[in-house]
């Protein structure tokens, strides 16, 4: 069985603003709540007997540098 990525927003003060198993969801909270961070875990199981199997991990840094990319991806479309 693969395990199922939860994905959490967070301000920086730990307040959680949203837990989602979609990360589109999780990316467009974390774009109405910045500055904040975005973290992933991975949760295995059915029912009762569901449980964290990787801790939450803070990607914050990648989704900035993916939006950086993007960003410049666009501008050099219009340059």
């Amino acid at each position: 069985m693969s395990g199922t990525n939860f994905y959490t927003v967070r301000t920086f003060e730990g307040e959680a603003i949203i837990g989602t198993e979609s990360v589109e969801e999780a990316l467009h909270y974390y774009r109405e709540h910045a500055p904040a961070k975005i973290l992933v875990s991975v949760w295995e199981g059915e029912g009762e007997d569901i449980h964290q199997t990787i801790e939450p991990i803070n990607v914050t840094s990648l989704v900035i540098q993916a939006q950086i990319q993007q960003f410049d991806r666009l501008r050099g479309l219009h340059l």
